[in-house]
């Protein structure tokens, strides 16, 4: 797990419950032990956050950033990185998605959701818009995805389809969340 070339981020200790209703103590323990369990057992301190079930309390941001997260997963409100106002001005959001995410996709509200195919389409179509408006302004385009659904070979073909699809066009750089907040850091911090 030391060397995979991958970002960890941290959630919660046991993919149970959210942020809130806690108090700040119990939720400044709750994020420093996930810190400090994630640079144990990779050697590598996070740098991203997200909350479970996007919950937060208005102490989140600020508790993030003493324990030295650099960005936090939990706004679906844009397809840029943004600055958080908090006391070091040190912790931005990188984009998320609850469109362009099998979870939600393939459950759906009603625990009945798009088919494989469907799925493979909307990540397409998201594509083709943001593609078309980042020609004059870099966008970014999460795809939350989860191995035990999308990973199925009947689902898999389609999210397949569609990378090859994104990857096919020029001026596309595919990223993870840690890449992202590099960037932006290097560009506006």
């Amino acid at each position: 797990i030391n060397n995979a070339p991958a970002n960890f981020i941290g959630n919660a200790p046991d993919g149970k419950g959210g942020h809130t209703p806690l108090d700040e103590a119990k939720e400044q323990e709750i994020i420093s032990s996930v810190c400090k369990a994630i640079e144990e057992a990779t050697g590598r301190k996070t740098k991203g956050w997200l909350s479970p079930f996007l919950t937060h309390t208005d102490n989140t941001p600020r508790i993030l950033e003493e324990n030295g997260v650099e960005y936090l997963c939990d706004y679906t409100a844009d397809d840029h990185p943004f600055r958080f106002n908090t006391p070091n001005n040190n912790l931005i959001a990188v984009p998320y998605t609850v469109e362009i995410n099998d979870i939600p996709a393939f459950l759906g509200h009603s625990g009945v959701g798009v088919s494989s195919e469907a799925f493979g389409d909307m990540i397409v179509d998201q594509f083709d818009v943001l593609y078309e408006e980042g020609a004059t302004n870099a966008r970014c385009m999460p795809i939350c995805l989860h191995t035990f659904h999308v990973g199925q070979p009947n689902k898999f073909k389609h999210l397949k389809r569609a990378f090859e699809y994104i990857a096919s066009h020029d001026d596309v750089l595919l990223t993870t969340g840690d890449d992202i907040n590099d960037w932006y850091r290097e560009q506006y911090m």
